[in-house]
């Protein structure tokens, strides 16, 4: 298993472990912000679970302050039960709405903290209380986001309710929760150095125990062969026969070597805040493209964009990212194509620029089907839903969240539990009841409720 499956393996582990744990109340999330995300997924994928019974509100609210945090988390809330009660309706389950009239001046916390009270007392007859997820995109002042964790832990503390919170990573919750036995830590370890050497072994020249023309990273003995009476076919005669046989060019030893040395020192200064990566990286793309190694050519040119975004050079990586849907495109190397274009509608998005996102997640969506790629289908039509909503075209949002919940008919269980379907689910039912398409609505609650059973049976 690769570095990274083995990083979000152990987070679930660790996740599965807390979950099961009676004793422990409070989960702290060791993350990097840039796997945030991962948090998410991991939490999501336990609330599937065939004996959870207790909801999760999974916040990833950014904090900047108390006021417009919990505001914002408690609007999420209601928008959670609103939907939660829709769907237990289904099952011949009445809830009451969740209605709160509080003081206008009601202190941050404690308003929030009410609607968690409340929450438990509408459900506690067919639910377990709440698990609060509360893994913010982004943190303020440490201390300030710290006290506000834990003023809401205490407030609910008499409560059943369970939490899972992202720390901020400079010791503030940890030194707050303290070393209370009801408090476990789960962490998402990814080990750059482990990592770089992995795909630079799938990028590297054969090993002394390979033969020559072995792929890079092909599986071969830890030692050499014994010397052959009739020496083998030199590189260039692979090269030719390869050529005739119309299969793609493979890199000598040498080549691989070089290639391999400039993808380690771009990774290397990239991780050093060194801009040389941004030249070693584009040395590889060339390299590549001297080579004729079409999809690393691909990949490398993907890499090279996140790197200029990384120093701040937007506008050029913008141009990276199109050259890589174009190259992805000619080449027809559809998977590279819909991930370009996910990249590419991140921008957009990034920029608020939402027409030209939902443009561009809408291609991606497309080169996904024709890559057969699940996942890059589903979150690329699930982010061009999101983006209609945003600018008010809930209409064609209801298109493409019912084409993302129709493809995970064709989904693989692990497919259904590491994508966002329940998420995707929710809001489609909610959006459709709002807008009155009543039937509509049930006979997609019914297609969700097929989909949800092979994840359970």
């Amino acid at each position: 298993m690769d570095p990274i499956s083995n990083a979000v393996d152990g987070l679930q582990t660790e996740v599965r472990e807390f979950l099961s744990d009676d004793a422990a109340r409070v989960l702290r999330l060791i993350v990097d912000p840039e796997h945030g995300s991962l948090v998410g997924k991991a939490l999501r994928a336990e609330e599937w679970g065939l004996e959870n019974r207790s909801p999760f509100l999974i916040l990833e609210t950014p904090y900047d302050n108390d006021v417009d945090a919990f505001a914002a988390m408690s609007r999420t809330l209601r928008e959670h039960y609103a939907i939660l009660r829709e769907g237990i309706a289904e099952e011949g389950v009445d809830l009451e709405e969740l209605v709160l009239e509080l003081p206008p001046d009601m202190e941050p916390v404690a308003a929030f903290t009410t609607h968690v009270h409340r929450w438990i007392a509408l459900t506690e007859a067919v639910l377990d209380p709440p698990l609060v997820c509360w893994v913010p995109t982004s943190f303020g002042e440490a201390r300030s986001w710290a006290d506000a964790a834990i003023r809401m832990v205490r407030a609910l503390w008499d409560t059943e309710v369970r939490f899972a919170l992202r720390d901020e990573g400079e010791g503030q919750l940890e030194s707050s929760l303290g070393a209370a036995s009801q408090t476990r830590t789960a962490a998402f370890e990814l080990d750059q150095e482990e990592t770089m050497q992995h795909f630079a072994a799938l990028l590297g020249p054969p090993s002394a125990g390979r033969g020559p023309g072995a792929l890079p990273g092909a599986a071969a003995p830890d030692v050499a062969p014994p010397p052959r009476p009739i020496p083998g076919p030199t590189q260039e005669q692979i090269q030719e026969t390869r050529e005739k046989a119309g299969l793609p060019p493979m890199p000598d030893v040498d080549q691989a070597e070089a290639l391999r040395r400039l993808v380690l020192e771009a990774a290397t200064a990239a991780g050093n805040s060194d801009p040389v990566a941004l030249e070693k990286q584009a040395e590889a793309c060339e390299l590549c493209r001297e080579l004729e190694l079409r999809l690393e050519e691909v990949l490398l040119t993907m890499i090279l964009a996140s790197y200029l975004l990384q120093f701040g050079r937007e506008d050029d990586a913008l141009g990276t990212y199109q050259r890589a849907e174009a190259l992805s495109g000619d080449w027809q190397l559809y998977p590279q194509l819909a991930q370009t274009r996910l990249a590419l509608g991140y921008l957009h998005l990034k920029n608020k620029r939402l027409p030209e996102a939902i443009d561009v997640y809408e291609q991606a969506a497309a080169a996904a089907a024709i890559g057969e790629v699940n996942l890059l289908f589903f979150e690329s039509l699930r982010l061009a839903g999101t983006c209609h909503v945003n600018q008010g075209t809930e209409g064609e949002a209801v298109y493409s969240w019912i084409g993302a919940v129709k493809g995970a008919t064709r989904f693989s269980e692990a497919e259904i539990r590491n994508c966002r379907f329940g998420e995707v689910a929710a809001s489609l039912l909610d959006l459709l009841n709002r807008r009155g398409l009543h039937d509509q609505a049930r006979s997609t609650a019914a297609l969700i409720e097929e989909i949800s059973m092979t994840v359970q049976s």
